[in-house]
């Protein structure tokens, strides 16, 4: 890229990062080839980071829901009834043998989140959502 290039480059960046184009008149005055390089990749990366960094803020505004699963669960945290097994929760069958389940223990353990990620095979999670809307 020749130096005129460079030169109308940035200061296409300069308008883009709202400064004056005092920069390229120093440029044109007094500034080598290498310097001219170095402020061009230095504003380039400047753009690149604001770019990321608000597409990384509109994502998190976006909320998007989660998905959460049970696989680093810890089971031991919890206590289950004698007649209920993990594997029981995690496939519904509750719903299948149209049981009621209530969810409690002490904070921390996941009760909040436990119904969001139940179903874990497709077949459960249409029950799971049957039972729901139903």
């Amino acid at each position: 890229m020749d130096r005129s290039e460079t030169r109308l480059e940035i200061s296409q960046f300069c308008r883009q990062l709202i400064l004056s184009q005092n920069s390229v008149r120093l440029c044109d005055l007094e500034a080598t080839p290498k310097q001219e390089e170095f402020l061009h990749r230095v504003f380039k990366e400047e753009l690149e980071h604001r770019e990321r960094l608000r597409k990384a803020h509109l994502f998190q505004r976006a909320a998007f829901p989660v998905r959460k699963t049970l696989e680093a669960y810890e089971w031991n945290a919890i206590r289950l009834p004698s007649t209920l097994q993990p594997d029981e929760l995690t496939s519904c069958q509750f719903v299948r043998d149209k049981k009621n389940l209530v969810l409690y223990g002490p904070v921390g353990t996941g009760n909040y989140a436990k119904p969001e990620i139940m179903p874990s095979d497709p077949a459960a999670m249409k029950q799971y959502v049957r039972s729901r809307v139903a």
